[in-house]
């Protein structure tokens, strides 16, 4: 299985490559930001592919500096390959939480495969298609938050924060777990982050701290149905592109309360992949703008609630389960959302990835309230 798995990899890889394959418009921008930085100019006020702005903190126009440097089709090799190791560290982390007893070798094996499948779930593919960096953000979080261990811990969290501002949720969830280290450590590395904004282009950080940051607008539509998180759901609930922003900051921080108290529980029992998996589906709704791309915790979560599913017995004693998790994972593989017209959508379809996520959450705050405390708290 392993040799066919490669296989498939090589192939997938080529395509990508292929002159007929995709523009990558993501990776586009992410190109003409750091070509900004390099000319001195301002990456806030150039326009990439298809018109679209450069939206990420500084500090990523200077990760993304190799990437500029390079012909295209080098570009786009080395964002699907690390896009590709991402998924199958996700996938490989994610069965070594869910089947501990197993031996690494197994977890190898089973991991391409499974990365295999997950790279055609919508938020993967549309990641790939895009040359995004969701996955290589979401592989940065897991390995610090279930792999490193010691005084470097926190230091991922707080250099994905650095690239992209949603990670920074984990920040408060070492916070709130008591992980004092580990928090300082990503807050003092996101600051630093911030600290090589401000040296190679004070101007333009400033702007983003003080607007771009603030202005949700900037990525585009906000109502979109491509965009999953409680603003889009309210605007588009609410037939306004402008909610009311009490509104949508009370439902965000009561959602981001809810989610950390469970992942604090579910951490004090030793269910640290749903832990996380529930801060990640906390930051995508408090997020204004979360497109189905950066949906990729699908794939860990995805493993959570088939875990969950075994433990309840065969399928001749919980077959509920199966089809619960039959139905979350078609939904998330299909995205419905991107078959609907832009007007006159069920709810249900326009805000499939949203709902959905609220539905994990509420099943993270049973699940933490029922299993036992492995930390004698």
């Amino acid at each position: 299985m392993l040799v066919p798995a490669i296989l498939a990899a090589a192939a997938v890889t080529a395509l990508y490559l292929a002159p007929f394959g995709p523009t990558m418009l993501d990776l586009g921008v992410y190109r003409a930001g750091a070509r900004a930085l390099i000319d001195g100019a301002d990456v806030y006020k150039v326009v990439g592919p298809g018109g679209l702005p450069f939206t990420y903190p500084v500090f990523a126009a200077v990760v993304f500096v190799p990437f500029a440097v390079v012909p295209p089709v080098v570009a786009k090799l080395a964002i699907t390959l690390l896009s590709l190791c991402a998924l199958f560290v996700l996938c490989y982390l994610t069965l070594r939480e869910v089947l501990p007893r197993a031996e690494r070798v197994v977890l190898l094996r089973w991991s391409l495969p499974a990365a295999l499948v997950a790279s055609v779930a919508y938020p993967v593919l549309g990641t790939l298609l895009y040359g995004q960096v969701n996955l290589v953000l979401a592989g940065m979080v897991l390995i610090d938050v279930l792999v490193v261990r010691g005084r470097a811990r926190g230091v991922l969290v707080g250099l994905a924060t650095g690239i992209k501002l949603t990670p920074g949720l984990f920040v408060v969830y070492y916070l709130a777990t008591g992980q004092w280290r580990a928090a300082r450590n990503a807050a003092l590395t996101a600051g630093a982050t911030l600290a090589v904004g401000l040296l190679v282009a004070p101007g333009p950080t400033w702007a983003f701290l003080t607007g771009y940051m603030l202005d949700p607008g900037r990525t585009g539509d906000v109502a979109f149905n491509g965009n999953q998180s409680i603003l889009a759901m309210t605007a588009r609930l609410l037939g306004d592109t402008h909610p009311p922003k009490a509104l949508t900051w009370l439902v965000a921080a009561v959602v981001v309360l809810a989610a950390m108290v469970a992942a604090r529980r579910l951490h004090a029992r030793g269910q640290e992949l749903a832990a996380v998996c529930a801060v990640a589906a906390a930051a995508l709704l408090a997020s204004p703008v979360s497109w189905t791309h950066h949906w990729v915790w699908c794939v860990p979560a995805t493993g959570v609630l088939a875990a969950w599913a075994y433990r309840g017995g065969p399928w001749r004693v919980t077959p509920w389960r199966w089809c619960v998790i039959g139905a979350a994972a078609l939904v998330l593989w299909i995205g419905p959302m991107q078959f609907t017209p832009a007007d006159g959508l069920p709810a249900v379809m326009a805000d499939a990835y949203g709902l959905l996520a609220l539905v994990f959450l509420g099943w993270a705050a049973l699940q933490a309230r029922r299993a036992p405390d492995v930390t004698g708290r």
